[in-house]
């Protein structure tokens, strides 16, 4: 069986041990890009202050329906930090792993074609 996350979906790792070490996901992404990991996360924390008056840390997937278009318009203005002190670029980044988190799931349920 594999582990859950909070969320309640299964993760995506292979059960096979040595395929599993084909997923560094610390030397192959944290450790390559800690900072802006660290920006994307802090803009989950600052959503969830806007969003989430109890503040718990949580993704409203049926408010956020146009990753593609939201992010653009944040790589427009990258470079640049919005209204509430986020780097238009972290949240482009949020906004893309969002998409490709999505299509990794709909995969997994309809297979690759559709």
């Amino acid at each position: 069986m594999k582990p859950e996350r909070n969320t309640g979906r299964a993760i995506s790792l292979p059960e096979d041990s040595v395929e599993r070490k084909a997923y560094p996901l610390a030397t192959g992404c944290l450790d390559y890009f800690p900072d802006a990991l660290l920006a994307v996360a802090r803009v989950s924390y600052e959503a969830t202050k806007q969003h989430h008056a109890d503040g718990v840390m949580r993704w409203e997937r049926s408010k956020s329906t146009d990753e593609a278009n939201t992010a653009m318009r944040h790589v427009a203005q990258r470079g640049l930090f919005d209204t509430d002190g986020q780097r238009h670029t972290a949240k482009a980044a949020w906004r893309l792993l969002a998409m490709l988190q999505k299509e990794i799931e709909d995969e997994a349920i309809n297979g690759r074609d559709s």
